[in-house]
């Protein structure tokens, strides 16, 4: 796992210099400490920050084919890279190194472009073809790992974080409106967007070319959804199947491998099949927290000692707000899923311990484990009304019950329809409290519409599938992702995910939705594969969420953090946000009928990232 980045130019430009390139890769040590690397000619430049994983004496980056004509900086893991290295072998290409690296460069060489499709991992790779003078970008199926770049009068620099870009020269760092409209909409700014007007990012599953200062991106993976089960057993021993393999050469490795263990479904699985493969003993993770609703630790131990794993438990005193600046910094741009600050805590306990660590994410977007999906039917018995009527009897109500009013949120989100009502159910403002927290002048930023979510929601038989079809294309990789790769790599860690492997999203975009809920049960096929592996009452445990208590918090112990991070009138934000609707929302939240501590938390996030980087 590691830090990549670089430049190509069309002609020379003050700034672009071995001095950029190592104030990049400086900038991105913690994502890879235990080596540096840089790659410069007149026009191009690569860095690389590592950290050791495969071929630990080998693998040193940037590295270059065996005539220098091509250069590669990459971050991630390729998981099929001895399956691959036998079959070029075959067709006669020469390897010095035992490192999954070289082999994609060999791979380029034998396939050109399409070399992605061969690829089984989670990937951001820069390779420059001296030849064709050109430079490849490209980023996994999935969106493990990062990638952004600016393309501005023909140059182009990119990096696996935003910091890293920010030292270019003759880049204008304005904010993009609809970028933070898009963070209040939905806690996260989403692809290909990134929150400055000059910088965007490669979405997961797309490549981009550039020669002689013109891009080009194109998508290279799509799960088809084409399969066929005979039956729910077919369907479950295929599943095995594809999750044993996912996990085999995912325990691929020159360094201890770990696993998270939650104590619930989804690490239990992954856990119970590690331990059956692994040689030695599977060491597994968990931590405690103070906070008793998130806190699995007892649960976690209970499933360690079943399976005879190592187990480590650690307990984290007080989880609290005073890393958020560290967090901000982390993340470069505003970000408000809550979980980033256990999560922080859980990466940053683990990393004393293990290098690598399995974890369980990709589950719930794939296997339908979200309430969202299960409490869908309910909704429907009130949707079969024509809109017509159901507005109708929805609008007195509406209009006269006051924001703080409990069941405000859902009369409002009954009055409309698809892709904008499940933005108001998974996300944060709502369009009309949007329009309304902007100032004037930057109104028209607001998408009414939807319009991140809005293609997802065009199968009208089965509104379960278009929500998990949203939530794997834009929740999944631009919030669950991100905290995963920024929180591990803070602490110089690496977690690899086994559901996500392509098979795998492959398999769950064309499994059928009984397969997956039926009735109450949600993620029927996992449980189906580990109810044979753990006693009952591991499949009985309630989902539990990972977050953090903001609504007690902010009407109680952090009232006061609350009011001074919101509600001073020289607040940054307030170049874009009316102060008087964060007024109202914080005293509404504090009259206690109605819960608005998602809004606070993404304002205080906001207001931060604008203190540190505005």
């Amino acid at each position: 796992m590691c830090g990549i980045c670089g430049y190509a130019l069309t002609e020379n430009l003050n700034g672009f210099d071995e001095h950029l390139i190592r104030k990049m890769v400086n900038t991105l040590s913690h994502r890879g400490p235990d080596g540096h690397g840089n790659y410069l000619r007149p026009h191009v430049a690569f860095g690389h920050s590592r950290l050791s994983i495969i071929d630990i004496e080998g693998g040193a980056q940037p590295m270059f084919s065996e005539d220098e004509s091509i250069a590669l900086t990459f971050n991630g893991e390729i998981y099929n890279y001895k399956e691959l290295k036998a079959d070029l072998a075959s067709r006669g290409h020469k390897f010095l190194t035992e490192s999954d690296t070289e082999v994609i460069i060999h791979l380029y060489q034998e396939h050109g472009d399409q070399f992605l499709e061969k690829l089984n991992g989670m990937f951001a790779i820069g390779l420059w073809d001296e030849r064709r003078q050109q430079l490849l970008l490209a980023r996994d199926r999935v969106g493990e790992k990062p990638l952004y770049y600016s393309h501005v009068r023909g140059q182009i620099v990119f990096a696996s974080e935003l910091k890293a870009i920010r030292h270019a020269p003759h880049l204008n760092l304005r904010v993009d409106t609809r970028a933070l409209d898009n963070y209040l909409a939905y806690g996260y700014v989403p692809s290909p967007d990134s929150i400055y007007d000059a910088i965007k990012k490669l979405p997961q599953a797309h490549y981009l070319t550039w020669k002689g200062g013109v891009i080009r991106i194109n998508r290279y993976w799509e799960p088809s959804g084409i399969a066929k089960f005979d039956s729910f057993e077919d369907a479950l021993g295929q599943f095995q199947e594809l999750l044993d393999n996912s996990i085999r050469i995912r325990l691929r490795s020159d360094v201890p491998v770990g696993a998270f263990l939650s104590g619930g479904t989804d690490s239990s699985l992954i856990v119970a099949r590690a331990n059956e493969f692994y040689s030695g003993s599977l060491q597994t993770f968990t931590i405690g927290f103070d906070e008793k609703d998130f806190d699995e630790s007892k649960e976690a131990e209970l499933t360690a000692q079943h399976f005879g794993t190592r187990h480590i438990s650690r307990q984290v005193e007080s989880m609290d707000l005073s890393i958020l600046p560290d967090l901000v910094r982390q993340y470069d741009e505003p970000f408000a899923d809550p979980s980033a600050v256990p999560t922080y805590y859980v990466t940053r306990e683990a990393s004393l311990q293990l290098k690598v660590c399995l974890s369980g994410d990709g589950a719930d977007e794939l296997f339908g484990g979200y309430p969202q999906y299960q409490l869908e039917p309910f909704e429907k018995v009130f949707l079969k009304m024509p809109g017509l009527i159901r507005r109708a009897l929805l609008r007195l109500p509406a209009m006269i019950m006051p924001q703080h009013m409990r069941g405000k949120g859902w009369i409002d989100r009954m009055m409309v329809d698809g892709a904008v009502r499940y933005q108001q159910k998974i996300g944060v403002f709502s369009s009309t409290e949007r329009r309304e927290l902007f100032r004037e002048s930057y109104g028209d930023c607001v998408d009414f519409d939807a319009s991140l979510l809005e293609p997802y929601f065009r199968n009208a038989e089965s509104e379960i599938e278009n929500r998990q079809a949203a939530d794997r294309n834009t929740y999944l990789a631009d919030d669950i992702l991100v905290k995963v790769d920024r929180s591990s790599m803070a602490h110089s860690m690496e977690v690899r995910t086994p559901y996500l492997d392509h098979r795998l999203v492959e398999f769950a975009t064309a499994l059928p939705m009984r397969y997956k809920i039926a009735g109450a049960e949600q993620k029927r096929i996992l449980r189906a594969a580990l109810k044979p592996l753990v006693p009952a009452d591991v499949l009985r445990r309630s989902k539990r969420g990972f977050g953090l208590p903001l609504r007690e918090w902010f009407r109680g112990e952090h009232r006061g953090f609350v009011a001074e991070r919101l509600l001073q009138r020289d607040n940054k934000i307030f170049e874009f946000i009316e102060p008087e609707p964060v007024s109202r929302l914080i005293t509404n939240h504090n009259r206690g009928h109605r819960d608005f501590s998602d809004r606070i938390w993404a304002l205080i996030w906001l207001q931060e990232w604008f203190e540190q980087f505005a």
